[in-house]
């Protein structure tokens, strides 16, 4: 019932608005101060991830892949925080040609082998990580979604890294591939990679060596602890059987 004064409703009889909308009010106005704020002091991306969680909550099946490769709670707000989307190859292949065509930003893709076609990308441009649908292949095509979630992510990670950091992983990642010049797994994981820029390699290698290479020094196990709560599992899966 609506009370009124000349005329007038009177703002005192009448009924608060829905609590879902002052929720949604309230949620907005504080994305936009953390946007400004972190903008005006270089947060913008870990911005940008956190509003994301909050205001475009994952679907299930993201969630599932973020699970499945062991992900930190970490590794999950890096992963979860890039919008990641499974989809079909037509959706797929734009986004990541897009994005290598300059179109987009440079992309950091997923192979899944020297060969093969492009798994996943990540689009700094706009952060988001775009993975192929797989799951015409069973379980191996999981297999493949879940390693390839985490190679993505660990791009979003690398992109986070400060410079002086940036330089100390690339020589423990640089010595990793030394020591394994005559291992053909490893080169053969590498090939794709080869004409690409230095600092992209830095990147990729970062990514391959953290999801598909065990053993690795313990300077490097810790900085990938920060990620995984269990990263021989996740190489073991990415050594598992693809047919």
């Amino acid at each position: 019932m609506d009370y009124y004064i000349d005329g007038e409703p009177d703002s005192r009889f009448q009924p608060d608005p829905p609590r879902r909308s002052r929720d949604l009010l309230l949620w907005a106005g504080i994305a936009l101060v953390l946007l400004i704020a972190g903008a005006a002091i270089g947060w913008a991306p870990a911005v940008t991830e956190q509003v994301r969680a909050w205001t475009s909550p994952a679907d299930s099946a993201t969630r599932k892949l973020a699970d499945a490769a062991g992900m930190t709670s970490t590794g999950q707000r890096l992963f979860l925080g890039a919008d990641p989307s499974i989809e079909p190859a037509s959706t797929f292949d734009k986004a990541c040609a897009d994005a290598d065509s300059g179109t987009g930003a440079e992309s950091g893709g997923h192979s899944g082998g020297e060969g093969a076609q492009t798994l996943g990308c990540f689009v700094p441009s706009s952060g988001i990580i775009h993975i192929r649908d797989l799951s015409a292949l069973g379980p191996s095509g999981a297999n493949l979604e879940t390693v390839t979630a985490a190679h993505e992510m660990l791009h979003v990670a690398w992109e986070r890294t400060g410079r002086a950091e940036r330089e100390r992983l690339t020589a423990l990642l640089e010595a990793e591939a030394v020591k394994r010049a005559d291992d053909p797994s490893f080169t053969g994981m590498l090939a794709p990679y080869g004409d690409i820029s230095a600092p992209a390699r830095d990147d990729e290698l970062h990514s391959l060596v953290g999801t598909e290479t065990a053993g690795l020094s313990p300077e490097l196990e810790e900085h990938y602890a920060r990620y995984f709560l269990d990263r021989a599992a996740l190489v073991d899966l990415s050594a598992a059987p693809t047919r």
